[in-house]
């Protein structure tokens, strides 16, 4: 991937950011390879106290290379990878070319499930872990600003805050 298509994803992310606040949250701009993005769901990444933490990951359907990793992060609240907007967010960057990620999460443990997300991607040769980018939205952000600028985080490529 080269640098204007993580603008691309990027501005696409911010626009449809103001649509959160409808009823049935969605993209105003579709692909037809949103369509046929490759999606594998319940992916467990970590037990947590109250059970099981899961993951949907979102891939182009006929990817060749390694592709960066764009997480669809959630500091906030547990049920996250099923709402609308985090799936259209997803499908939307894997139609472009990106793997992309979303995924449950449980109260105070940002960096520990990011870390263990990225832990049980690591294995899988589709993904560059050396290329990841974080979205985050709405009171995400509060969660992901801190962990993005993180000097020790040298594998984070980009950051898309709203």
């Amino acid at each position: 991937m080269h640098y204007a298509s993580w603008n691309t994803a990027i501005l696409l992310l911010t626009t449809a950011t103001g649509l959160a606040a409808q009823a049935q949250p969605r993209l105003a701009w579709h692909s037809p390879a949103m369509d046929s993005v490759r999606v594998e769901r319940g992916g467990t990444y970590r037990t947590a106290a109250a059970g099981p933490l899961l993951y949907d990951l979102y891939l182009p359907p006929r990817a060749t290379t390694a592709l960066p990793l764009v997480v669809i992060f959630n500091g906030v609240e547990r049920p996250f990878r099923d709402q609308s907007l985090s799936i259209a967010w997803a499908r939307a960057l894997a139609g472009s070319g990106f793997a992309a990620v979303a995924y449950d999460s449980d109260a105070g443990g940002t960096r520990t499930n990011f870390d263990a997300l990225l832990t049980a991607l690591g294995s899988r040769r589709d993904i560059d872990l050396d290329r990841v980018g974080i979205w985050a939205a709405s009171a995400n952000v509060m969660s992901a600003w801190p962990l993005a600028n993180e000097p020790a985080r040298t594998t984070l490529r980009a950051a898309g805050m709203s």
